[in-house]
């Protein structure tokens, strides 16, 4: 199963606990975090090295103390192994999301994950403020209940 983590802005993960999930979940890890340059939404992705994810992270607490991070470090069900599959995902400007698990009813592909075609097919077509919305956000748990888990 993936490992998924949100991270407060005041708490700064040990290098041995990140290490632990790099080490476990081998297919690729990401970051999100708010870039307090631009107030956007940041990711970083990294397949192989730990260290330059770990910098990353580092990075991210330096020069933006007052985002949440969040970190993903995936194990892959569907799709490649590719920078693209790695979660985290950006929907849109103020929205970005990680996910556990598999989430069924979205196109098939070989190329990409549940998760990606899930963002890309699903997600960004929704209209922008979708989480404002009970209807919406129903549905969306609904298909989450029905996605099969790795447990």
């Amino acid at each position: 199963m993936c490992i998924a983590i949100m991270n407060p802005s005041n708490v700064t993960l040990k290098k041995k606990v990140i290490k632990n999930c790099w080490d476990n979940n081998y297919n690729g890890a990401g970051l999100l975090f708010l870039n307090s340059n631009t107030g956007q939404l940041d990711t970083f992705k990294e397949l192989t090295n730990f260290d330059k994810y770990y910098d990353a992270y580092t990075n991210v607490r330096k020069y933006h103390p007052k985002s949440t991070i969040i970190l993903h470090f995936r194990i892959a069900t569907h799709g490649g192994v590719t920078e693209s599959n790695c979660h985290p995902f950006i929907v849109d400007d103020t929205l970005g999301f990680v996910h556990n698990g598999i989430i069924s009813g979205v196109p098939d592909s070989k190329e990409h994950s549940d998760t990606y075609m899930f963002n890309e097919h699903i997600l960004k077509r929704l209209p922008k403020d979708f989480i404002y919305n009970d209807v919406i956000k129903d549905l969306l748990a609904d298909l989450d209940r029905k996605s099969t888990r790795l447990n």
